[in-house]
């Protein structure tokens, strides 16, 4: 039986995608301090032994596998980049809290898991990550990490993630290959949502005007197909009800200065101008935790329509089923639902992982 832990546990991610694998295993403890994720998560799986906040934890329950997706807030591009010095107090800088619990625990875990943004690895923060490497190896562990994408291992979500495997004894490990995406966004979506999630009319005549944008002005109109389809009707020359046209024109901060978004494709909503890839075509933009960052552009009465992803669609979108979401609906708010999403770990990709780690175990 594999005994684990997760830090900074959200709702149970890693456990989730163990339980989905059939992989024989006892959560002995979680640490969080968000109440909505403490809730979820014992509604998902039930009764937990919460350890509360990690820089409260003296003493750790035996395990195997330890998991700590640590905050990014503080790191990250779309947060406000405090960093993570130990002396910095930000809540990225409680990466160090599983190396204070390391060297406090008699019984290390075998694994060690840690997910978190690729900023980590970037030239900014590259100099901590290899400090942290550097104390794993003092300990006894080899270390194996590597960036992957949500949309590379079959979710349409262009969410990528750093992802590190540090293991004691000899074991070692491989990420698992790539696999095509085979499922649309479209797929994910449901047909009937409530109005409040569509843009209002003075949002959408932002994307759809016909202002010459270094050169490229919106004049051709065709009627879209249908959601599935990969073509659309006749292209016809008439220009200024534009409603009925099969794209619109999403400012991007780019040389350009725009780009086109489609039926069926995702786009950032919020703020678009300030961002670069702003459009995600057949998926979606990196699920965050806030309500207004991503949209969808839509059918709605035979016309095309942006509206916002709904919370259902979000959990979709992270891998968790809609009997997972339909149990934590309703016991935390909406803008709750969309937080829980955003900072969880993508259930599929962390399948497909687990599946490299234990495929010659025993734990299987």
């Amino acid at each position: 039986m594999l005994r684990i832990i997760e830090f900074f546990a959200g709702i149970g991610a890693y456990h989730q995608a163990l339980k989905e694998l059939d992989i024989p295993h006892e959560v002995v403890g979680i640490s969080e301090i968000d109440e909505n994720a403490i809730k979820a998560y014992q509604i998902l799986h039930g009764k937990t032994n919460v350890l509360g906040d990690i820089k409260r934890v003296r003493r750790t329950p035996d395990a195997e596998m330890w998991c700590y997706s640590f905050p990014c807030t503080d790191i990250s591009i779309a947060g406000q980049m405090k960093g993570m010095d130990r002396e910095s107090k930000t809540q990225s800088s409680l990466l160090w809290e599983i190396e204070r619990l390391l060297h406090a625990t008699e019984y290390k875990p075998k694994y060690l898991i840690m997910e978190n943004v690729p900023t980590l690895v970037g030239k900014r923060y590259l100099e901590h990550f290899k400090i942290w490497l550097s104390i794993l190896e003092e300990m006894g562990y080899k270390n194996y990490y590597d960036v992957l994408n949500a949309k590379d291992y079959g979710v349409a979500q262009n969410r990528k993630r750093l992802f590190l495997v540090s293991i004691m004894g000899n074991e070692k490990y491989v990420f698992p290959k790539k696999l095509p995406l085979t499922k649309k966004l479209s797929e994910y979506l449901d047909d009937q949502v409530d109005e409040k999630y569509f843009v209002s009319p003075k949002m959408f005549r932002y994307y759809t005007d016909t202002k010459n944008r270094n050169g490229f002005v919106r004049a051709t109109r065709f009627r879209p197909h249908d959601k599935d389809s990969n073509y659309a009707w006749t292209i016809t020359t008439r220009t200024g009800s534009t409603p009925t046209d099969n794209f619109v024109i999403v400012p991007e901060a780019t040389k350009k200065g725009s780009t086109t978004a489609q039926v069926g494709d995702g786009i950032y909503i919020n703020r678009p101008h300030q961002k670069r890839g702003v459009v995600q075509k057949e998926s979606i933009p990196t699920l965050k935790t806030s309500v207004s960052d991503l949209g969808v552009v839509v059918n709605k009465d035979e016309l095309i329509s942006i509206r916002k992803i709904t919370p259902k669609e979000s959990w979709r979108l992270m891998g968790w089923s809609d009997y997972d979401f339909m149990r934590v609906d309703g016991k935390v708010s909406e803008t709750a639902l969309y937080r829980l999403a955003g900072n969880s770990v993508v259930v599929t990709v962390l399948k497909e992982m687990f599946k490299s780690m234990f495929k010659d175990s025993n734990y299987e």
